[in-house]
């Protein structure tokens, strides 16, 4: 597992814990609840938020596209835990 995994998976778990339930009406694939759960937990926007928090200074995520709303709710949550 690499340390972006590990951090990712680390940050699933803490939110997790505070309650943060997926929206998985973000994933518009016909797969199965478990594929839409992976396929959401490894969105750009948060493998941004595992390497900022793995680096040792302070990253700016910046994108031209807009945020799903999954995202959006794990952000906020992320930067309150």
């Amino acid at each position: 597992m690499t340390r972006i995994s590990a951090m990712l998976h680390e940050m699933n778990c803490r939110l997790t814990d505070a309650s943060h339930v997926p929206d998985r009406n973000n994933v518009l694939l016909d797969v199965d609840e478990q594929e839409k759960h992976y396929l959401l937990s490894h969105h750009c926007d948060k493998l941004a938020m595992a390497v900022g928090l793995i680096s040792a200074r302070p990253i700016r995520v910046v994108k031209n596209m807009r945020i799903c709303s999954d995202c959006h709710s794990f952000a906020k949550l992320v930067s309150k835990i």
